[in-house]
């Protein structure tokens, strides 16, 4: 079941105290106000760029994660929601331990490698 349904999930993130959500909150205002104010007044995005020190992109996350922190909810997440998955296979699994017991770092480090490729 996802989090937004879950019905012992709080809004607020467990790891941002309030005090970190009112620095954030502070800060985020402070640079979508100077964003917009740059841009009402006709700057160049590649101006806005290098005067406050960050993209266009980070404005959006930016004005995004305050309306979050304003409502009380989690700062939206950066991970991405699919992690690239290992593109070998055994064959090249088998390679790679056997070059790593012929010149091994350590044994426990190569065995722990090869538990952790296969998933067990």
């Amino acid at each position: 079941m996802r989090k937004s349904h879950d019905v012992n999930h709080s809004s607020f993130s467990p790891d941002i105290t309030d005090e970190k959500r009112k620095k954030l909150i502070e800060k985020f205002e402070k640079d979508v106000e100077a964003r917009e104010t740059l841009k009402r007044e006709g700057v160049h995005e590649h101006t806005i760029k290098k005067t406050l020190g960050f993209s266009r992109s980070t404005y959006f996350r930016r004005k995004r994660a305050l309306s979050a922190l304003i409502r009380g909810a989690e700062v939206p997440s950066r991970r991405p929601k699919r992690l690239r998955a290992v593109s070998w296979g055994e064959p090249q699994l088998e390679l790679i331990l056997q070059i790593r017991r012929e010149n091994p770092v350590t044994t426990q480090l190569t065995e722990n490698f090869a538990y952790k490729i296969r998933g067990l």
